[in-house]
């Protein structure tokens, strides 16, 4: 009943975790030297681990801009990386279409990046363009029937989002 927390890419090939990891319980971890050898994939992974790749606030536009082009330049160096397409796909509602365009022109083909890159193209598809009304989605109701998400008869339509698992949420 040891619970930990690593991270690394499982990729094709041998990959090799090495080291030590000591946990004491009501102290926390003790020991933590780990080496994952032998993953191509590894190597942007951890060499970027401490950069946030991926992550950008609403910054200034000039400030924006240079963490963009830092994110280019890992992308140019590790154009097979499934850490960087994955991630960049977990954030892309922080971008805008042309800066997550721009990055994944830099990407080279491989069952990994392609695999985010269809999750890209679908994304594209449905995002809704400036100006332009949202695409009317169909949603199950409680019981499984079709529901359009918005009625166009309403001057007011209002969707709220809960989780199931939040006690104020499943009063409401």
């Amino acid at each position: 009943k040891k619970y930990g927390f690593a991270s690394f890419v499982l990729d094709k090939g041998n990959a090799t975790i090495s080291g030590e990891f000591v946990h004491r319980p009501g102290i926390g971890v003790e020991k933590l030297k780990l080496n994952v050898e032998g993953n191509l994939q590894n190597e942007p992974y951890f060499k970027t681990q401490m950069v946030d790749f991926g992550w950008i606030n609403d910054e200034d536009s000039v400030r924006r801009k240079k963490i963009i082009k830092n994110y280019e330049s890992y992308i140019r160096q590790y154009p097979f990386s499934y850490y960087f397409i994955k991630t960049l796909y977990d954030f892309r509602f922080r971008y805008s279409e042309s800066e997550i365009k721009g990055m994944l022109s830099l990407f080279k083909s491989n069952d990994a990046v392609n695999s985010v890159m269809r999750k890209f193209n679908v994304y594209f598809s449905q995002m809704p363009s400036p100006g332009k009304a949202l695409p009317n989605f169909i949603f199950k109701d409680s019981v499984g029937h079709p529901v359009p998400i918005i009625s166009r008869q309403n001057k007011l339509n209002m969707i709220i989002f809960w989780a199931s698992w939040c006690g104020p949420c499943r009063k409401e």
